[in-house]
């Protein structure tokens, strides 16, 4: 599994912005997920913070894509529309205790 970091978060209109940063064997990359208000309540039901969805988000994009492929900028529901199994998946990992990414925007 990837290292995952979420780090600056930042709230727009309808939807959050965070800047992640994502490490693995096969490389690493920085991108900007925007996280839909919607979409958090859809996956999370509020169980969760933002800033772990996005995560679970990014975890399951790298089920589809290299970490090299991911975009520099990318909106969560897009990945949902693109790869089928997606929002199942985040879901899944949301639920997993053992899902662990650094929430480096928890710790300011």
């Amino acid at each position: 599994m990837a290292q995952i970091v979420v780090g600056l978060e930042q709230e727009r209109a309808s939807a959050w912005s965070f800047e992640v940063s994502v490490r693995g064997e096969t490389g690493e990359a920085s991108t900007e997920l925007r996280l839909h208000w919607a979409d958090y309540e859809r996956w999370s039901q509020g169980r969760h913070a933002p800033a772990r969805v996005a995560a679970a988000a990014i975890q399951a994009a790298l089920d589809h894509v290299r970490i090299a492929e991911l975009p520099d900028r990318e909106d969560a529901s897009a990945f949902a529309r693109r790869h089928e199994g997606f929002m199942e998946r985040v879901e899944s990992l949301l639920d997993d205790p053992g899902f662990r990414p650094g929430l480096a925007c928890e710790d300011s």
